[in-house]
C-alpha cells in the first residue's frame, strides 16, 4: 500500500508541473489535459497489463537508479544492487540510471516508478516543441496518444530519452542551430549508439540536399561535401571488411539474443544491400493483420497498418509542397528500415527499433516542411 502511495505522489507532482505550465500559458488546456491523462498509464502497465518479465530491463534500471539515490544519501540501498551495478558498470544502464536519479521526483519504490520519470521528461519535451509554434496541435496530440509512443514513455526504459534526443537532434539540424544539434546527437550517441550511427547518413544527406546556403558559404559547403564524399568512399573501400564484420557482429548478437542460431551473413556490400532490400517488407509490415500470433502482436499489427497509412498521407502532403524534401524524408525512412531489417529478426525487436524511425519521419517531415514554408513566406 505504501508503494502505491509513493507512485501517487509522483503522479501528483507531475500534475502540479502540468498545471503550472497550463496556468502560465506554456501549454494549452487540451494538451495539458492530454498529458495529465496519459500520465496515469504507469499505474496500469507494468505488473497489471504486462508482467515485469515483458520489459525485464526495467529491473536493472530501477535498481541502478535506487543505488544512485542511495549514493547521494537520499534513500536506502536496494536489494541486489551489488550484482546489478557490477554487471552494468559502464553501460547505457549506468548512464540512463544516473540521469533518472537526478530528476526531481521523490520516489522510486516500484517497477512502475521510472515510468513517471519518463513522463516528466516527455512533458517538458512536448512543452518545448509546442513553444516552437511549428507543429499543429494534431501532430502534438499524435505524439501524446499514439499507443506505442504512450507505452514507451510510460515504462521505465531508455526509449523516451532516445526518442526525445532523436527528434531534438533533427529539430536543431532543421533550424541550423548546430551547437544544440551536436549536443543532442551526442546524447543520442551516449544512450543508443546504434541509432546515432545509423542516422549519420540521413544527417549527411540533409546537409547535401536540404541545407540552403548562399554566396561564399555555398562554395564552402560544396567543397566540404566533395572532400567528405571522397574521404568517405576511400574509407569505405579500404575498410569494407571491417564494416561488414561490424554489421554482421551486430546481426549475430541481436539474432542470438532472440534465440536464433541459424544465421546467414553477407560477405560483401552487394549481398548485404540485396538482403536489406528483401527485409523491407518484414521491417515495415510485420506483424501484419494476417500473421499475428497473440493479442499484443494483433495490437501492433493494427497500429502499424494505421501508421503506414499516416506515413503515406504525410508523404503525399509534403510532396505537393516540396518534392525534394518529401523524397529526402521518405528515402531516409526506407534506408533506416533497410539497415535495421538486416540486423533484427524478432518481432519484438522490430517493434522497438521501428518506432523511433516512424516518429522521426512523421515529426521530421512535418517540422521541416512547416519550418521551410514559414521561412519562405518571411523571405
Amino acid at each position: 500500500m505504501t508503494m502505491i502511495i509513493t507512485d501517487i505522489i509522483n503522479y501528483l507532482i507531475i500534475l502540479v508541473v502540468i498545471s503550472i505550465l497550463v496556468i502560465n500559458k506554456k501549454l494549452p488546456l487540451d494538451i495539458g489535459t492530454s498529458l495529465a491523462s496519459t500520465a496515469l498509464l504507469p499505474f496500469f502497465l507494468v505488473g497489471i497489463i504486462f508482467p515485469v518479465s515483458t520489459f525485464s530491463d526495467i529491473i536493472q534500471f530501477t535498481v541502478y537508479t535506487q543505488f544512485f539515490r542511495a549514493e547521494y544519501g537520499i534513500g536506502p540501498y536496494p536489494y541486489g544492487w551489488e550484482q546489478v551495478t557490477d554487471f552494468f558498470r559502464e553501460t547505457v544502464v549506468h548512464i540512463s540510471s544516473r540521469l533518472y536519479s537526478l530528476l526531481p521526483l521523490p520516489f522510486i519504490d516500484t517497477f512502475r516508478s521510472l515510468g513517471f520519470y519518463n513522463i516528466l521528461i516527455y512533458v517538458f519535451f512536448i512543452t518545448y516543441i509546442y513553444s516552437k509554434k511549428i507543429l499543429s496541435k494534431k501532430i502534438i496530440l499524435f505524439l501524446i496518444f499514439c499507443p506505442s509512443v504512450a507505452l514507451h514513455y510510460s515504462i521505465g526504459l531508455r526509449e523516451t530519452i532516445v526518442i526525445c534526443s532523436t527528434l531534438l537532434t533533427f529539430l536543431f539540424l532543421i533550424e541550423e542551430k548546430y551547437l544544440l544539434f551536436i549536443f543532442y546527437f551526442f546524447v543520442l550517441f551516449m544512450f543508443k549508439f546504434t541509432s546515432a550511427f545509423l542516422l549519420i547518413i540521413p544527417i549527411a544527406m540533409y546537409f547535401i540536399f536540404l541545407n540552403e546556403t548562399q554566396g561564399y558559404k555555398r562554395n564552402i559547403k560544396i567543397f566540404i561535401i566533395l572532400i567528405s564524399s571522397i574521404m568517405f568512399f576511400v574509407y569505405l573501400i579500404n575498410n569494407a571488411s571491417l564494416i561488414i564484420e561490424f554489421i554482421n557482429g551486430y546481426r549475430n548478437n541481436r539474432y542470438r539474443e532472440d534465440g536464433i542460431l541459424d544465421i546467414t551473413f553477407a560477405n560483401n556490400f552487394l549481398t548485404m544491400f540485396y538482403m536489406m532490400i528483401l527485409g523491407i517488407p518484414k521491417f515495415f509490415f510485420n506483424p501484419s493483420i494476417f500473421n499475428f500470433e497473440n493479442s499484443f502482436q494483433a495490437f501492433i499489427a493494427i497500429e502499424t497498418l494505421f501508421i503506414n497509412i499516416f506515413v503515406i498521407y504525410i508523404f503525399v502532403w509534403s510532396f505537393k509542397i516540396s518534392k525534394v524534401r518529401a523524397l529526402y524524408w521518405i528515402v531516409s525512412l526506407i534506408l533506416c528500415g533497410m539497415v535495421f531489417s538486416y540486423v533484427v529478426e524478432n518481432i519484438g525487436s522490430i517493434y522497438r527499433y521501428r518506432l523511433p524511425i516512424y516518429l522521426l519521419y512523421i515529426f521530421g517531415t512535418v517540422y521541416d516542411i512547416n519550418y521551410y514554408t514559414k521561412n519562405k513566406i518571411k523571405k
